[in-house]
C-alpha cells in the first residue's frame, strides 16, 4: 500500500482543532519573498495551501543552493 502524503497532510490540516485553526492566519507570498531567513528565530509552522516554496541556502560568497522544493498540501517547519 502506497501512502499519499499530500492527502495525509491535507487531512491533518482540515481536521485541526478549532482552537488551533482560530490562532492561524493566512499569508500570501510572491515570487522572491522570504518566509524566514537563516538563523532567524522560529515564527511558526506552515501549511502550503497552493503553490511552490523553495528552501535555499546562500553561501558566504553569495552563491544560492536549492535544497528542497515544497508544493501544495504540505507542511513546512523551521529547519
Amino acid at each position: 500500500m502506497r501512502l499519499n502524503s499530500k492527502k495525509i497532510c491535507r487531512n491533518i490540516y482540515t481536521n485541526l482543532p478549532s482552537e488551533l485553526l482560530g490562532r492561524s492566519k493566512k499569508i500570501n507570498l510572491q515570487k522572491g519573498d522570504s518566509l524566514y531567513l537563516k538563523n532567524e528565530n522560529p515564527k511558526g509552522f506552515y501549511f502550503i495551501e497552493s503553490g511552490l516554496l523553495a528552501l535555499t541556502d546562500i553561501s558566504p560568497n553569495g552563491a544560492e543552493t536549492l535544497l528542497r522544493i515544497f508544493s501544495n498540501d504540505f507542511f513546512i517547519g523551521y529547519r
